[in-house]
């Protein structure tokens, strides 16, 4: 086992620079997915979120739904969300929204696992190869004493580039991983400026309907009132007219007919009593 290791050490930092050479590939490979990646979801945050505000207001989401079809910004999928789900009430729209942010942050952090990796690794890599290529200097040394110094240059100056490509392969990769991560958290929260945006102008919504509805309900009670009195009050008008001229009718009716039967009497009894009168003298 150890002569095994120990021939594995001598191979030197050769198959080393190798490694590095495919994972500064890899490397390149990554980002430039990467900034592809973000390139196609650019958008302009601002508008985006006073078009979504505008359109729970007027009522136009269907406009909004598509003008972004099919676009995978993160902003733009949590406004839709939000807008899809706004008649399932505010917590509702709320879940959705972040439901929606973190499948997209997911996406966004996507293989910029390796370039960290690389970045803090690559130069600890490089600095394998160099220990590997000193070990097979001394070795060289070893078998050819009267080599002197020469024996040993080769294999230290290919340690000493291991180390050196090791640097040139994170340098690149950690500038990518930093500058990818800014950018996502920048559509991180973007997207949580945009769903704060909406849930507000949902509650302002709902906060009017609210007053609209009390308005109505005020005023249709008003009106319902004032009709009703207005009725009440013609009925009870009407009906104490009537009685009271049926009351009255009666009343002269009853008056007239005993006064003229009262005179009626009177006159004839003084007209008979003095034809009486007169016959008898």
């Amino acid at each position: 086992m150890t002569d095994q290791i120990v021939a594995f050490a001598l191979l030197g930092a050769g198959w080393v620079l190798y490694l590095l050479l495919a994972l500064s590939v890899l490397s390149i490979a990554v980002a430039a997915e990467r900034a592809m990646f973000f390139y196609q979801r650019r958008i302009d945050h601002k508008t985006l979120q006073k078009e979504t505000v505008r359109a729970l207001g007027e009522d136009s989401v269907n406009a909004l739904r598509n003008r972004y079809k099919g676009h995978q910004a993160m902003a733009i999928r949590v406004a839709l969300a939000g807008v899809d789900n706004r008649q399932n009430g505010i917590e509702a729209a709320s879940e959705a929204m972040n439901s929606a942010k973190l499948a997209s942050k997911e996406e966004y952090e996507k293989l910029t696992v390796i370039l960290g990796t690389l970045g803090n690794n690559a130069p600890f890599i490089g600095l394998f190869g160099t220990v590997l290529g000193i070990i097979k200097a001394f070795n060289d040394l070893h078998a050819d004493p009267t080599g002197g110094i020469n024996a040993v240059m080769g294999s230290t100056s290919e340690a000493l580039v291991a180390t050196a490509v090791g640097i040139l392969v994170a340098i690149p990769a950690v500038v990518a991983f930093n500058i990818f991560n800014r950018l996502m958290r920048s559509h991180l929260a973007h997207s949580d400026a945009l769903a704060h945006s909406i849930l507000s102008a949902m509650h302002t919504q709902a906060r009017d309907n609210a007053d609209s509805g009390e308005d109505s309900g005020e005023d249709s009670g008003e009106d319902s009132g004032e009709g009703s009195g207005e009725d009440s009050g013609e009925d009870s008008g009407e009906d104490s007219g009537e009685d009271s001229g049926e009351d009255s009718g009666e009343d002269s009716g009853e008056d007239s007919g005993e006064g003229s039967g009262e005179g009626s009497g009177e006159d004839s009894g003084e007209d008979s009593g003095e034809d009486s009168g007169e016959e008898s003298e």
